[in-house]
């Protein structure tokens, strides 16, 4: 009997029970599991957090500009998504007032 069990033989074992739980351990949906930087920052973006880090990746937008920041939330989620996925996108923001 084999004893050299490797964890990627267990997962296949798992995935042949349920095999639609492969595809939620895709690495697209890591973007959908970003947490926010600003916590302590009152904000309706919070939400919208894994959207923007989903945006950066799948975009890669040379640069990104945000008209209209308030708590900074928002931007900051840009800005980790693009530090994150290595885009070296120009980020900038303007605070309408």
């Amino acid at each position: 009997m084999n004893m050299n069990i490797t964890k990627s033989d267990m997962k296949a074992a798992q995935f042949e029970k349920f095999p639609s739980l492969e595809a939620l351990l895709c690495d697209e949906l890591d973007p959908l599991f970003a947490r926010p930087d600003l916590l302590d920052k009152t904000s309706a973006w919070f939400g919208h957090i894994p959207f923007a880090h989903w945006i950066i990746r799948v975009t890669r937008p040379r640069i990104l500009v945000e008209l209209g920041t308030y708590a900074g939330v928002s931007y900051s989620a840009f800005c980790a998504a693009v530090i994150k996925e290595k885009t070296q996108t120009r980020c900038y923001v303007s605070r309408l007032v």
